[in-house]
């Protein structure tokens, strides 16, 4: 444990080269933490500090932020960051609303996005390889969408939950934020930083592995979100 600590370890006043070799190595063992399983809300809340330190770092340098990942082996293996645009971490109002999202984040092709509450400060949300829209409808999705938790208040170690109706895997309508599932497994709400809208129906249209129910994420039915990041997987 101390080791990996003290790997994570990083110097900040750095060139842009060592930055992004931070940011690739830390997202490295963020994925060997996910992939076996054994990741504690501790480690997690650490890797996610130093992932924003680096990163704040690294913007300095006037260019984008990225992440290199293993995440989902098949599908995404190179992940662009979209913080520029769609992040809750500068603190402004429009990046929790439907239209910064819509504005952002539609006709983008498969993106991830994770969602940090505001009571916890549990870490979840939902990978589809489809592309966001503001037209309304749910939308098919065939090629293995899902649902996760990285941190949450049962001590589930990082888990996806797949689709079992792929008609329904995500829902689209210019009011809302991400939604996925009918029912909805997951819902972003308006302005979900000063709202109480956000909600969680889950299982509906994708697996309870944990059985946990609509508690599994937040501990909660409804929730305020603290931080959101949309990434947009890039084809190699």
């Amino acid at each position: 444990m101390m080791k990996k600590k003290r790997q994570l370890q990083f110097e900040v006043d750095i060139k842009k080269e060592m930055q992004l070799n931070k940011l690739l190595e830390l997202n490295q063992k963020v994925s060997k933490l996910i992939s076996d399983g054994n990741a504690s809300f501790k480690q997690i809340e650490n890797l996610k500090r130093d992932f924003q330190e680096v990163q704040k770092q690294y913007k300095k340098f006037g260019k984008a932020n990225f992440i290199r990942s293993n995440f989902e082996p098949n599908q995404l293996k190179t992940i662009v960051s979209n913080k520029e645009y769609f992040t809750g971490d500068d603190g402004t109002r429009d990046s929790f609303t439907s239209g910064a999202f819509h504005r952002h984040c539609d006709h983008r092709g498969p993106t991830m996005t994770i969602i940090q509450s505001k009571s916890g400060g549990y870490l979840f949300g939902g990978y589809t390889s489809v592309s966001w829209r503001s037209s309304q409808g749910y939308v098919e999705d065939s090629y293995e969408p899902f649902l996760f938790t990285l941190t949450n208040p049962h001590g589930i170690p990082p888990t996806k939950y797949p689709v079992i109706e792929e008609r329904y895997a995500i829902f689209n309508k210019k009011e809302c934020g991400p939604t996925f599932g009918c029912g909805h497994d997951l819902y972003v709400c308006d302005d979900s930083k000063i709202s109480t809208g956000s909600y969680i129906y889950f299982p509906w249209s994708y697996s309870d592995r944990t059985n946990r129910g609509s508690e599994t994420f937040t501990g909660t039915k409804y929730f305020q979100t603290n931080d959101i990041e949309v990434y947009r997987l890039i084809e190699n």
